[in-house]
């Protein structure tokens, strides 16, 4: 087995003149700075030959060449990535260091090479006049561009296909593929009827599938859609040219129509339950008394007025500590807080005050 081809060269060249955009660096970073620089070029041509990864032990190597403090490395390399002596979307991305100008230094100084590795991925320049250019699986570059070229036309006609089907309109035959994905199944006969007249009229009046598939879709994630019964008949929603509809628009109608209600005040809780008492309060039959008016003068001096109930039962809830806060509810006739204190108020009185009754 022969040894394997040495990817790196032994030099470069060097231009006699840096450009502007190498002196501001070179302003920047001082003499030390332009050492290290120089350092990290050899190390590039050296390794790979048009890139250098940037990972834990790349400031090491580097120290261990030019004798910089580590701090000073990362400072070159940071300030050099900033104003573009090395590509900044490769050291993003990538986390290399590699520029144009060193890959078209590299390729050319290497042709001699029988075969060297090249990641497409890493180059800023179009390597396929490098004949002897191979991938990271060591096959021909030229093999492997040839095969991303396929896939990128086989990218387009499905892409073309998309888009003529996309732009399709809808036919009678497929009605059943919308049948089967409109959520409400009733009245499948009009539903028929209906989508017939659409596909009979003019190319322009027609939807297209595509755009009757995503309508149905995002109407179906609706708030007002999530009620099914106001989910119009499939004959109803294309009637109506529903697909059309914004699906931010369709909130529930429950939400549109519930006004909001106006809290009682207490004056107007107290005025009702008074007046529910009264309508509870039994009269006895005055046919079934005697003559003397006496028996009917006590009743009415055990039952108390509607009001004086009303008065007594709203002073009661104030003095209990486990009410709290007095509510709507307790102004309720049927309600359990009322219920107990007319039991109390029954003994109190020894009679049921709402009707007479002993």
């Amino acid at each position: 087995m022969g040894r394997p081809t040495k990817q790196g060269i032994d030099y470069f060249p060097m231009d006699t003149e840096f450009d502007d955009d190498l002196q501001l660096l070179i302003a920047e970073i001082g003499a030390e700075g332009l050492g290290i620089l120089l350092t990290i070029w050899q190390a590039i041509y050296k390794g790979r030959g048009y890139y250098i990864l940037v990972d834990e032990k790349f400031p090491l190597k580097i120290k261990q060449k030019c004798f910089s403090k580590v701090e000073s490395i990362l400072n070159v390399v940071e300030n050099s990535v900033n104003l573009g002596t090395f590509n900044k979307p490769m050291y993003q991305n990538f986390n290399i260091l590699t520029s144009r100008g060193i890959q078209k230094r590299y390729f050319t100084a290497s042709r001699a090479k029988k075969q060297i590795e090249i990641i497409p991925e890493y180059c800023l320049i179009d390597v396929s006049s490098v004949e002897n250019g191979v991938s990271s699986a060591g096959n021909p570059l030229s093999a492997e561009r040839n095969a991303i070229k396929e896939k990128e036309k086989e990218k387009e006609k499905e892409k073309e296909s998309s888009s003529l089907v996309a732009d399709k309109k809808i036919t009678i035959s497929q009605f059943d593929k919308f049948w089967k994905l409109y959520p409400k199944k009733a009245s499948k006969g009009e539903a028929l009827s209906r989508w017939k007249t659409i596909c009979n009229k003019p190319s322009k009046e027609k939807p297209t599938w595509v755009q009757i598939k995503k309508a149905i879709l995002s109407q179906k994630k609706t708030e007002q859609w999530k009620d099914p019964k106001f989910i119009p008949h499939a004959a109803t929603w294309l009637n109506k040219n529903k697909w059309l509809d914004d699906p931010k628009e369709m909130v529930s109608f429950d939400r549109e129509e519930k006004a909001p209600k106006k809290e009682k005040s207490t004056e107007q809780l107290t005025a009702e339950l008074e007046k529910e008492v009264k309508a509870h309060q039994k009269c006895p039959d005055l046919s079934t008394l005697q003559d003397d008016s006496r028996e009917y003068s006590i009743w009415t001096n055990i039952i108390p007025h509607p009001a004086k109930i009303v008065e007594k039962y709203a002073a009661w809830l104030e003095d209990q500590s486990w009410i709290g806060q007095i509510q709507p509810g307790h102004f309720d006739f049927k309600g359990k807080t009322f219920r107990v204190w007319l039991e109390q108020a029954n003994k109190e009185y020894g009679v049921n005050i709402l009707t007479g009754m002993q």
